[in-house]
């Protein structure tokens, strides 16, 4: 259930132009530069889980907040670093 997930859309990750783009099948893809990696995700209250078809790429879990097009994201498990945010803006299309 994606309760009209609001995280659908294309969200840019300025600090190193990463693009994250969600789609309403659950599925999705991390872009920057040359690189794609796609990826199953799954959003659970305020808990977004990301699954990365490579192995080679860490699976991450993410607690977030969104307003006004701004994506918070705060880094639980899997993560480098736990209790990182990311701040993400919302691509206008």
């Amino acid at each position: 259930n994606y309760n009209g997930n609001s995280l659908i859309g294309t969200f840019l990750y300025e600090e190193n132009d990463t693009k994250y783009e969600f789609k309403e099948d659950g599925t999705g893809s991390m872009s920057s530069g040359d690189y794609n990696f796609e990826y199953k995700y799954k959003v659970d209250g305020n808990v977004l889980e990301i699954d990365f078809s490579k192995d080679e790429v860490h699976d991450a879990k993410y607690s977030f907040e969104l307003k006004d097009g701004i994506l918070k994201l705060t880094s639980k498990e899997g993560t480098v670093s736990i209790g990182e945010e990311y701040i993400l803006k919302k691509e206008n299309k």
